[in-house]
């Protein structure tokens, strides 16, 4: 049979998850605001982004790779040329 937690366990246990938690959430903060960055500018742009492109924007999870397509927003010159970034 397991043994308990004693409560020094139980607090070590609770600040490593939360830890990990405000990690996940700043990362999922970064995630977001390049993703927002990136439609902003190809709105300010083209003014309207097709469903395609802002669906496969959104859905992007690689913080790198966002960091590369917002330079591509800011240089391309169609969204047809962006696009073939994606």
């Amino acid at each position: 049979m397991g043994r308990f937690l004693n409560d020094s366990e139980v607090a070590e246990l609770l600040a490593t998850c939360n830890s990990i938690g405000k990690a996940e959430g700043a990362i999922r903060g970064k995630l977001r605001a390049a993703i927002e960055i990136i439609l902003i500018i190809l709105t300010g742009k083209f003014q309207q982004i097709p469903v395609y492109i802002e669906t496969q924007i959104r859905q992007m999870t690689d913080l790198s790779l966002l960091k590369t397509l917002t330079t591509r927003a800011i240089n391309c010159l169609s969204l047809d040329e962006f696009a073939a970034a994606l």
